[in-house]
C-alpha cells in the first residue's frame, strides 16, 4: 500500500505513532473502546495498535462513543480511506499539526484531531463528537 499523503507524504510509523497516542490517551474524552476488526497483515505487535504493518495494508478499526445517557453508544470504523480522507481534513484546516507529526513533535490532541477528521469528517470542538451528526451543541475547531 502507498504511503498515506497529507502536503507530504506519511509514513506507516508516523500513522503507527498517531493511532498509539489516540488510542493511549488522546481519545478518552469521547472514545469508550477500539477494537481491530479486520487486517489485510498480521498483527503481531502487542497492543495490536501499536504494529506499524498494520497500516501497510488494509485494516477496519471500530470506535465505540461513549454513551450520552441514552444506553447506546455509536459505533465507527476507520480503514485506510477514511484514515487518507481525514489527513487531506487535517492538512487543510490545521496543517501545524501534520508538519508536527512529520517532525515527530505531535501531541495526543494531534492524534485526537486526526482521528475525529477521519471518523467524523470533521474536527469538533470540546471534548469530542458525541453523535457526529448532531452538530448543534459543538463548535468546530
Amino acid at each position: 500500500m502507498a504511503p498515506f499523503n497529507a502536503f507530504a507524504p506519511i509514513s506507516s510509523q508516523a500513522i503507527c505513532r498517531q493511532m498509539t497516542s489516540a488510542i493511549e490517551g488522546g481519545i478518552d474524552a469521547w472514545c469508550s473502546g477500539t477494537r481491530l476488526i479486520s487486517s489485510e497483515i498480521p498483527c503481531i505487535g502487542r497492543p495490536w495498535y501499536s504494529d506499524t504493518k498494520l497500516y501497510e495494508g488494509h485494516f477496519v478499526i471500530q470506535f465505540a462513543e461513549r454513551e450520552t445517557g441514552t444506553g447506546s453508544s455509536a459505533k465507527h470504523e476507520l480503514t485506510p480511506q477514511k484514515l487518507q480522507g481525514g489527513l487531506k481534513l487535517l492538512s487543510e484546516k490545521c496543517p501545524e499539526r501534520v508538519s508536527e507529526m512529520l517532525k515527530e513533535q505531535s501531541h495526543a490532541s494531534t492524534a485526537d484531531m486526526l482521528i475525529q477528521a477521519s471518523l467524523f469528517g470533521r474536527i469538533v470542538g470540546g471534548y469530542g463528537p458525541g453523535t457526529a451528526t448532531s452538530s448543534s451543541k459543538r463548535n468546530p475547531r
